[in-house]
């Protein structure tokens, strides 16, 4: 068959797409599409590695998987193998097209006027002299005209090098063809101040950029840190280093992204990472496939050419804006963007089989299960303060032996990350407010259990940058529940010395100090959580002599030290603990055992600060625990 260029395949490509958006039956087009594939896989015998045949490969595939959904089989879209250059009726001898441009010419020149020379003197000989001989003048002069002719040509043959967009491949990436410093084929090229000159084919600069966080076929979030190296940059020059995004929707066109990377002063390798967001095509609701091209910029004007072109895009880099030879094709799912004050909490789920962390709307509604790929029982969460990240207790058995798990994870459930494991009981992580610790109870490594086979618990925290845990009590006092007051100062229920009843202890960080604020004699305090201004802490009590009895929510605050009782008021007992705040300060969730499915299940209920608008939350079958409410901002996926 005919094959067609790539341009023509791009352009068959949108019009395909479009006829295929508007047909009302996919069967109507499917022979279309086959065809096509057709196509694209024979133009790779004359598409050489590079670019372009990467998007002949990425259109195959893509379209291939039109195939596999209408049909359930997947279609060969193997291109066709590259079958070399064109052919030409001249070629050189490889012992002389190993030799440089000018010194080829020069040969060339010599062995013409070799063969002129020796024809004038065979002619001579054969004429018997019979005819005059060219005057030595006008040989010279004839030489010389052919001579001038034979170096036009040759270097009309000389490829001139273009700005439009390197070709790049997807192999295993080696440069050959790179931005160059002209020099003489003997001298070795060094910097000027003058623009380094791209594509040379005499010198090299080696390898510029290189993308090495990511590889082909790789899944990608909207948002992501991508990171790589640069190497061999000459000094005396502002570099800085580019993303380029090509999608699929829109074949043909590159995004520059905003965000570049400055490489220090100096520097000519390194590494380089940008934080970029996947937002070109089509929107985040929909699924996306992109070419990820990497260039470095040798000035400011190359810079700003790149930036104009932030949004719109451009077809073609403009000069001085050398490409790396190497592309990553990625598949950004279709994702909603949450960003907003959620309740988060732990249920069991009776399809999973698991308890599961879920997050919902702060009246309930919108309930969202955040995926758990591990299956591992998910406890207690947490948000950091830039609605980014969950902390959480996770639960493991093996052997036998349970263990308990601090995690983390991204707040749409990817990227979890095992903190700590001990067989030993812990809980609740919670962030401090500049979000760089977490603070934790758990049954420390110098107590198991007391004489009456209690556990006993102790506060710890987590520094997150360094990756260091610490152990701020090492009490037997039974230390529980931590809740932050500011960054440096946490509130924790403790069975002190004073009633050994539980109270609320005060602990500065810093100096190690500790101090009771809240100690009544017959009732428990317990699971502290501190108002967003700081003033104020609700707690749960009960009786000191029948903890299972009841126990409801109160507000201790700390400036007179009044009391509120919050629950319970109103005859309207229901076992109300682990209270937490809304952001505003005017509302308290809290963990209820009143009006579960069999009298007993807990769910998640609400209260006004005043006493006021008690409401139920979540209606969970089996148990809604552990409210946690806080911003969350995640990319979630659609297809979960």
């Amino acid at each position: 068959m005919t094959q067609i260029s790539v341009d023509a395949i791009k352009t068959k490509h949108e019009t395909l797409t479009e006829k295929v958006n508007q047909a009302e039956s996919s069967k109507d087009i499917i022979q279309d599409v086959k065809a096509f594939i057709i196509e694209i896989r024979a133009a790779g015998s004359t598409t050489p590695p590079g670019n372009k045949r990467e998007l002949l490969r990425s259109l195959a595939d893509a379209w291939g998987n039109y195939i596999y959904r209408e049909t359930g089989v997947f279609p060969p879209t193997d291109l066709d193998t590259y079958a070399g250059p064109e052919r030409h009726m001249l070629t050189l001898p490889p012992w002389i097209a190993s030799l440089s441009r000018p010194v080829q010419i020069l040969l060339l020149v010599g062995i013409f006027l070799v063969i002129v020379v020796f024809s004038s003197w065979l002619g001579s000989i054969i004429g018997g002299g019979s005819e005059e001989a060219t005057p030595t003048s006008q040989l010279a002069e004839e030489q010389t005209r052919i001579a001038v002719a034979i170096e036009q040509t040759a270097l009309a043959q000389v490829p001139v090098e273009t700005t439009s967009r390197p070709e790049i491949t997807t192999e295993t990436p080696t440069l050959t063809e790179t931005p160059t410093l002209t020099s003489s084929p003997t001298e070795t090229p060094t910097p000027t101040a003058e623009p380094i000159e791209p594509q040379n084919p005499e010198t090299s600069l080696g390898r510029l950029a290189e993308l090495t966080s990511l590889k082909g076929g790789e899944s990608v979030a909207p948002e992501m840190t991508l990171s790589g190296i640069y190497e061999n940059l000459p000094t005396g020059y502002s570099w800085t280093i580019h993303i380029l995004l090509e999608s699929l929707s829109n074949v043909g066109t590159l995004y520059p992204l905003e965000p570049y990377f400055v490489v220090p002063e100096g520097e000519t390798s390194g590494k380089w990472d940008l934080n970029v967001k996947f937002d070109i095509g089509t929107g985040f609701d929909t699924e996306e496939r992109f070419l990820i091209s990497l260039v470095v910029a040798q000035d400011e004007g190359v810079r700003n050419a790149l930036r104009a072109a932030v949004g719109r895009g451009l077809t073609d880099l403009p000069p001085r804006a050398f490409a790396y030879l190497g592309v990553t094709t990625v598949t950004r799912k279709a994702y909603a963007f949450l960003d907003e004050e959620r309740l988060l909490y732990a249920s069991y789920l009776d399809e999973t089989n698991n308890s599961e962390i879920l997050t919902t709307k702060l009246d309930g509604t919108d309930v969202r299960r955040i995926p758990n790929p591990n299956r591992i029982v998910s406890l207690q969460p947490s948000i950091s303060p830039n609605g980014e990240q969950i902390a959480y207790i996770g639960q493991d058995r093996v052997d036998n032996v349970i263990y308990r798990l601090l995690w983390i994870m991204d707040s749409n459930g990817e990227n979890r990350k095992e903190i700590k494991r001990q067989a030993g009981e812990m809980d609740r992580p919670v962030w401090s407010p500049n979000g760089q610790f977490i603070a934790y109870s758990a049954v420390g490594p110098l107590f198991s259990q007391s004489e009456n086979q209690t556990s006993i618990f102790n506060i710890f925290i987590y520094d997150i940058a360094s990756g260091t845990h610490y152990q701020l009590t090492t009490y037997e006092t039974y230390d529980r529940y931590p809740a932050w007051v500011d960054d440096m100062t946490l509130v924790y229920n403790s069975r002190t010395p004073e009633t050994r009843t539980m109270g609320l202890v005060i602990l500065d960080i810093e100096t190690g100090e500790a101090r009771t604020i809240l100690d009544q004699i017959l009732l428990d305090e317990e699971y502290p959580a501190v108002s967003p201004d700081g003033n104020l802490i609700a707690y749960s009590a009960s009786n000191s002599f029948d903890p299972a009895d009841n126990s409801d929510i109160y507000i201790f605050d700390i400036r007179n030290e009044k009391i509120t009782q919050l629950t319970g008021t109103k005859g309207d007992d229901g076992l109300d603990i682990w209270p937490a705040w809304s952001s505003d300060g005017n509302t308290i969730y809290f963990q209820s055992h009143r009006r579960g499915k069999d009298g007993t299940s807990p769910n998640i209920w609400a209260i006004d600060v005043d006493g006021t608008n008690l409401r139920q939350i979540t209606f969970g079958l089996k148990s809604d625990t552990t409210p946690y409410v806080g911003i969350l901002r995640a990319f979630w996926p659609i297809n979960y």
